[in-house]
């Protein structure tokens, strides 16, 4: 499958085609407040958990598992550890960090 065929060149950058953009949602979600969105394929939460203690990146990861798809993937930044959620992904390109989903999240509740 070609890249560009997703993209359109304009001027000295590229756009993503109308067809895609309409299969995406973009927002911002406070995930230690709200619900967690559900059905997501993928989720970049970059460089956010870094700054959060331990028990509430426990209680986040448990929610980004929840909210992912089997096959969704997760991509967070370089300095994140998944820790005990490790078991729950694959790891599908280790320098950029990114991990797919391998399993239904009823397997985190006793965590």
């Amino acid at each position: 499958m070609n890249t560009y065929a997703f993209l359109h060149k304009e001027d000295h950058t590229y756009r993503i085609c109308e067809d895609i953009c309409k299969m995406i949602i973009f927002a911002q979600h406070d995930i230690i407040k709200q619900p967690p969105y559900g059905k997501i394929d993928l989720i970049c939460c970059r460089n956010m958990l870094i700054y959060l203690n331990p028990l509430l990146q426990k209680k986040i990861f448990a929610t980004l598992h929840f909210s992912l798809n089997i096959g969704g993937y997760l991509f967070p930044g370089p300095s994140e550890n998944l820790g005990e959620f490790k078991k729950f992904f694959s790891e599908t390109d280790k320098k950029w960090k990114i991990y797919q989903n391998n399993q239904a999240s009823e397997g985190i509740a006793n965590m």
